[in-house]
């Protein structure tokens, strides 16, 4: 199998802001692996800097992470994940980017239309036992 990547900018029209900051443009890095067929699947990943990751880091992890793919059967998703694991401990988004783009690849090959590729049935719901909140209460004075 082959690995290749590209970088690709994506802007919001409002700029996503949680506590550690916020922005309105994105560096991604989109990945395709190519079986010896041609087939292809896609993935992408998402650095993040409070990870320690960057689009740098990102294709550098993609070269180690190449050797993985070299001679594996795509149809080995187990096997390629540990070997992943085992040649990078970290830089998480380049291996989900890879990841995915090996889980695309296997339903593209199975026939998947691309909408139920991205979505899970409808007709499983999750269950939950619990919810968690997002905020804090506080007591205000209406609340004494």
């Amino acid at each position: 199998m082959r690995l290749e990547h590209e970088i690709i900018t994506v802007r919001t029209r409002t700029p996503f802001v949680i506590a550690r900051g916020g922005a309105s443009e994105w560096r991604l890095v989109w990945v395709r692996v190519i079986d010896e067929d041609g087939a292809e699947g896609w993935g992408e990943a998402a650095p993040s800097r409070f990870y320690g990751e960057t689009t740098e880091t990102v294709i550098a992890a993609l070269g180690r992470l190449a050797i993985a793919l070299d001679g594996a059967d795509a149809w080995s998703l187990e096997a390629i994940e540990s070997e992943m694991h085992r040649v990078i401990r970290f830089n998480a988004s380049a291996k989900s980017a890879v990841s995915a783009a090996l889980h695309d690849l296997a339903a593209r090959r199975l026939g998947v239309p691309p909408p139920a590729r991205a979505t899970r049935s409808r007709s499983r719901r999750t269950m939950t036992r619990c919810t968690v909140r997002s905020t804090t209460r506080r007591r205000t004075r209406s609340s004494r």
